[in-house]
Parts: C-alpha cells; structure tokens; sequence
C-alpha cells in the first residue's frame, strides 16, 4: 500500500492530537496569510495537491512530530526518479510512525503484524492483520 507525502503529514498531524487550524497557527507566512487561509493550504498539502516548501515542512516539524527523512523519501517516491533503487521499511498504517520515528510514548510493532504499532492497537486505532505500508529507502544507482 502506498503512502504518500501528503497523508503521512496528515496522520502524524492527526496523531499529535492537532487539527490543520491548530497547525496554522504555529507559522507564519511572507506575505502574511490569514489562519483560515494557513489551514485551507495545509489541507490542501495533506491531499498531494500542492507542494510542501522546506521552510513550511520545518516550521511543521516544529508543530507536531515526524521524521524528514521519511517525509523525504516518500517525496521521491512520489516523484518517481528512476535513477533510485528502493529498500524498504514498515510504518504503521494508522499513524504512520516508523523505526525512525516512533510515537512519542514509545511502541513497537505488534508481533506478527508490522502494519501497526502497539499505541494504535492499545487504543483501538487499527485491526490488526491489515495492509503493511511500505516506505521506499532510497540509494542512487552506481553509474
């Protein structure tokens, strides 16, 4: 199953307990743009419909927890570079935290199921035995 750039956001938003008008609040923009505008945007990220400035993903990153490099790789992905080879690696299909970036409580993947980790099956977040989410580790090929 493929996750995208825009719904990783969206779960570790969700995740962190934040709504989008939550989030808007904790950035400002140049020009300056109306919060509801902010949050109307985010949205509009979560969805893949626009792109997602560094600037932006940093002061997100300050909002709520998740890992670059994986908002990264799956940006490549998405963009699909065929000069990238991919390994890959689980993230858990109801908050989409992974090895790299797990949930702030701590958790682990539940055994025989590595699509979902044990704070979202403690809290009755998702069943297991459901798709496991792969997310590309990307490497250049050698020329």
């Amino acid at each position: 199953m493929a996750l995208t750039p825009g719904q990783y956001l969206r779960k570790r938003r969700e995740a962190a307990g934040l709504s989008l008008d939550d989030v808007a609040l904790c950035f400002e923009t140049v020009p300056p743009i109306a919060a509801a505008a902010r949050a109307e945007w985010l949205g509009l990220v979560e969805a893949d419909a626009v792109p997602l400035p560094a600037g932006i993903a940093d002061a997100l990153h300050d909002a709520f927890p998740f890992d670059p490099r994986v908002l990264a790789e799956l940006a490549y992905r998405l963009a699909d570079d065929p000069d990238n080879i991919a390994f890959g690696y689980a993230v858990c299909r109801s908050c989409a935290c992974s090895e790299l970036d797990p949930c702030g409580e701590g958790c682990s993947w539940v055994p025989g199921d590595t699509g979902l980790c044990t704070r979202c099956r403690d809290r009755g977040l998702g069943a297991p035995g459901g798709d496991t989410i792969i997310v590309a580790t990307l490497a250049k090929v050698a020329a």
